[in-house]
């Protein structure tokens, strides 16, 4: 509480940053927990990762498209006659 200003606010200000401190403390030390040999953090940040790596493979190198106009449609038939063989 020494870091509190004189104000109208200071009770509410001062315990608010008080449970913030806390919160944040228990949050660094849940994130700093050894988990199989690796800080949890880490956990996290290489499952995102993959995720995200994931995502990007679907997106960009698989064309997921749907047509839009009939002539689109009709293109894409076309195409698809012209390629197979038979």
């Amino acid at each position: 509480m020494a870091n509190c200003t004189k104000s109208i606010l200071d009770p509410l200000m001062c315990g608010k940053m008080e449970v913030d401190s806390a919160i944040d403390l228990e949050i660094d030390e849940i994130l700093e927990k050894p988990l199989f040999g690796v800080r949890v953090w880490e956990i996290l940040y290489g499952a995102f990762a993959v995720i995200s790596l994931i995502v990007i493979l679907l997106c960009c190198c698989v064309r997921f498209r749907i047509p839009r106009t009939k002539q689109e449609i009709e293109a894409d038939y076309v195409r698809k006659q012209i390629t197979t063989p038979g």
